[in-house]
């Protein structure tokens, strides 16, 4: 009996341990699945965390790279392989061509697990012909004692801008050669075509810089409205010939001596043929609106005649010449022209008494001597108003190997954060052409990749340019004349290194006498190999080009050997350079160049 009861309580405690281990069984189970789920959650938490993150940026990338394109960068900032580092994340920005001219800034971002790729779509800022100042296709010749300088119509009247900052920020300039001549008072730029020259001797004045503009300008056609024409008129009555608001044609109008014709805006106003006689008076009343002129073949306004504009808002008053290919056409009238003139395929003459505030676009230009322009500022884009015009953005399709790995970016691309770049420092490297005062306030200048720059040089900048586009105009900057005969000398006489110097003049078009002399004399030296490429692949050389490389001391002697064999038979003067030269040539270099004269 006793037995018994031992047996009956053994089985009582293993059925209460069993139970015991079943409950905590289950206990750990269902702390096993919270737990997962917990983890679960976090994780989602955590990677909608990572994926705003990124998203947010994605948002600063567009916004780094939208403002860039804005102060003349590509919009290209950082690469998939040297992102730029930004908020404990990376990204990278690429520029595209879309459709109608438009571009597209795609940012890729990565921040943790979080991925995002956004883009956006603007329109590029493109000076218009307004803001080219006074340009013409080709070649320029400024006649003696000519004065060109600026002002701004929205802030007040010429006269109270003279010798202050509004005053010198002008723009001369063609697709071609700019020649000025003595006594000609250029207050601001002189810019010429991308391989063309400007010369400027003594006697003439320039204040701003003399460069040459990125690519060639296209001036495009004359819209000219689909306008019935009249018969043609020739008003001669001493009645005021009113030209009514609204739209107008006639084949041609002539106004008589000592007759008036007033062209009333809003007016689009179309003619074949404009003619104003010696004592006839043209007026261009823009009171109520501006007033288009559009001629389609010929411009004489006679010496003697007088021309004059109501108001002083020059985009109001726009003379359109669409005339044929060579045709003359002359502004002989006396006139304080507030306005436009635009002729892109016309030879345009201004008598020294016809004074224009505002801009001219030409194929062609004769301003008389003693002619005066004065470029409006108001015509062309502010500094402002250069950013690109958002037209859309959008969130875009993350490159699938990108969007499937969703481990640390870093660790994904193998890349050290501490060693990328801000967003500043990533945008795509160009040639920037600076001129700055240091700390000492030293004026100083620079002309090379921006990356080989250092900006902490720089307490202020007077001027600045990125692949030939300004991004800082200059303020109240005076500095003396300056000769410009070609602007790869600069570039040569730049802090590029001799590989990029290579590269770039081999790719020059057209390298001038002057550039290849300063890539012989450079100091620091070319490379012997890069100097000799540049040197065979622009051949023929000119006489003073192989004079040049024949005293350098950057060619070893087979790389100088190779360039005048190439220019054999020499003349008698390079061959005793040859001879002479120190170090000399070797022997056997020597030999071989002798067999070939």
């Amino acid at each position: 009996m006793r037995t018994h009861s031992r047996l009956l309580g053994s089985t009582r405690a293993g059925s209460a341990l069993v139970l015991s281990l079943m409950a905590v069984l289950v206990v750990s189970i269902l702390a096993a699945g919270f737990l997962q789920l917990a983890t679960s959650i976090g994780r989602r938490i955590h990677s909608s965390s990572d994926t705003l993150h990124a998203f947010q940026i994605a948002e600063a990338g567009l916004a780094e790279a939208y403002t860039g394109m804005g102060a003349a960068h590509t919009g290209n900032v950082g690469t998939p392989d040297v992102p730029a580092f930004f908020g404990g994340g990376l990204f990278w920005t690429e520029v595209t061509q879309a459709v109608g001219g438009m571009a597209e800034i795609r940012c890729t971002a990565m921040y943790g697990t979080g991925r995002a790729t956004l883009g956006l779509v603007c329109e590029p800022v493109e000076i218009g012909v307004g803001g080219l100042g006074f340009f013409t296709k080709d070649d320029l010749k400024v006649n003696p004692d000519v004065r060109l300088d600026s002002y701004d119509s929205q802030q007040g009247s010429y006269t109270s801008q003279i010798n202050s900052s509004l005053n010198n920020q002008g723009i001369i300039g063609s697709n071609g050669n700019v020649t000025l001549s003595s006594g000609n008072l250029i207050f601001g730029d002189v810019v010429h075509g991308p391989t063309s020259k400007a010369s400027i001797p003594a006697g003439a004045t320039v204040t701003g810089d003399v460069t040459p503009r990125p690519e060639l300008e296209v001036l495009p056609p004359v819209d000219v409205p689909n306008i019935a024409l009249g018969p043609p008129k020739n008003y001669t009555s001493a009645t005021p010939l009113v030209i009514a608001p609204g739209d107008a044609g006639y084949k041609s109008l002539s106004i008589g001596k000592n007759t008036k014709a007033v062209l009333k805006g809003p007016l689009n106003l179309v003619v074949g043929d404009l003619k104003l006689a010696s004592g006839g008076n043209l007026e261009f009343n823009t009171a109520d609106g501006p007033v288009h002129v559009f001629v389609t073949n010929s411009v004489d306004l006679a010496t003697g005649s007088l021309v004059s504009t109501s108001t002083n808002v020059t985009s109001d008053s726009l003379v359109m010449v669409s005339a044929p290919m060579g045709k003359t056409v002359k502004f002989g009238s006396k006139a304080q022209f507030y306005g436009f003139i635009y002729a892109p395929d016309a030879e345009v003459h201004i008598a020294s008494t016809y004074e224009i505030y505002g801009g001219v676009s030409v194929k062609r230009l004769n301003l008389s001597a003693q002619g005066k322009m004065h470029y409006d500022l108001a015509l062309g884009p502010t500094l402002e108003s250069q950013l690109p015009v958002l037209q859309a953005w959008r969130v875009v399709d993350m490159p699938a190997p990108l969007a499937a790995n969703r481990m640390d970016p870093f660790r994904v691309l193998g890349l050290d954060p501490s060693a990328l770049p801000s967003p500043a420092a990533a945008h795509e490297d160009q040639v920037l052409d600076i001129r700055y005062r240091d700390e000492n306030g030293t004026l100083l200048t620079y002309l090379g990749l921006e990356s080989a720059f250092d900006w902490s040089l720089v307490t202020e900048v007077i001027y600045g340019a990125r692949d030939g586009l300004a991004f800082l105009l200059p303020d109240d900057y005076y500095q003396q004349p300056v000769v410009a005969n070609d602007p790869l000398v600069d570039m040569v006489n730049s802090s590029l290194t001799s590989k990029q110097l290579r590269d770039f003049l081999l790719a020059a078009p057209n390298v001038s006498a002057e550039a290849l002399i300063a890539a012989c004399e450079r100091n620091p030296p070319m490379n012997s190999s890069d100097l000799a490429s540049v040197l065979q692949n622009k051949a023929p050389l000119a006489h003073d080009v192989l004079l040049s490389a024949i005293g350098s001391d950057s060619l070893t002697s087979s790389a100088l050997t190779n360039v005048l064999k190439a220019a054999s038979p020499l003349a008698p003067d390079l061959m005793a350079a040859v001879l002479q030269r120190q170090p000399a040539l070797s022997a056997s270099d020597l030999t071989n160049l002798l067999k070939l004269q």
